[in-house]
């Protein structure tokens, strides 16, 4: 690293700038600890909590009602990033919306995504059978006319850039994100950052003036849309969209440099 590299951070830089406002996600398709998710929320204190909710599952409204009460609780938005089925999506959203109701609360913001379109399909198809994005988006918007309804996938940018909203009929554009994609070594793993940049540029240009959201984001995968499962690993190996990761085999440093420009450590 030389000084030409060396961003110097002050107040006066920043006056300009904002940062995003900063949330945690929630996958409820798995086994939920929901004394561990107070104790985040009270730790981290997020203003919002992305909630990937599979109307399908059997737990589903039982793990649902407990999250909902734990963001009521400590004063934190809800998200719902909905899958419902393909075929016959109007039932899974009419129990949904019942949920809702009977428990009295209300999302801050809802994405609906066909279980289909979880995987990833090329632009010039064959796309699946059954209902499709835009198809469920106004199934929601009836259940719920005054919520702000998404555009994109609770996966990755491909699946987005793939197949894009229609920008005049969402209210934010979203997608995930998961370095390990391509590659899971440590130094791999550092330099998909500087892929992010041109990722956010590329979705916002996909809505231009419409809210973004980067949603659940992890450096595990919580799914694979390439293949018909993530990689499994025995947990020392560094692979590719496996739901876990070890730690770096050396940690990783940040670089410093105080106000003449010179490291510090």
């Amino acid at each position: 690293m030389t000084l030409a590299d060396v961003h110097r951070c002050t107040p006066a830089l920043l006056s300009d700038r904002c940062l995003p406002l900063i949330g945690c996600g929630l996958w409820l398709d798995r086994e939920v600890e929901f004394s561990r998710i107070e104790h985040y929320l009270k730790a981290l204190q997020p203003h919002h909590l992305d909630i990937v909710l599979d109307v399908a599952l059997p737990e589903a409204r039982t793990r649902l009602d407990a999250v909902m009460t734990l963001c009521g609780a400590h004063d934190v938005a809800p998200w719902l990033y909905v899958i419902c089925d393909d075929d016959g999506p109007e039932s899974g959203l009419a129990r949904l919306a019942s949920w809702l109701e009977e428990a009295g609360v209300s999302p801050a913001g809802m994405l609906v995504t066909p279980r289909a379109y979880l995987k990833s399909h090329q632009p010039e198809g064959p796309w699946p059978d059954g209902a499709g994005p835009e198809m469920v988006r106004a199934l929601a918007r009836q259940y719920w006319p005054a919520l702000a309804l998404g555009g994109g996938f609770p996966t990755y940018f491909t699946e987005l850039n793939r197949c894009r909203p229609d920008p005049d009929h969402i209210d934010f554009i979203t997608h995930a994100l998961s370095p390990i994609v391509h590659a899971a070594d440590d130094v791999s793993v550092m330099e998909t950052l500087e892929s992010l940049p041109h990722i956010f540029k590329s979705a916002r240009a996909l809505a231009p003036g419409c809210p973004y959201r980067v949603t659940t984001s992890a450096i595990g995968a919580w799914t694979n849309p390439y293949g018909k499962q993530l990689t499994t690993s025995d947990g020392n190996e560094r692979v590719t969209l496996g739901r876990s990761r070890p730690a770096p085999a050396r940690p990783v440093r940040c670089g410093l440099a105080d106000r003449r420009g010179r490291p510090r450590r």
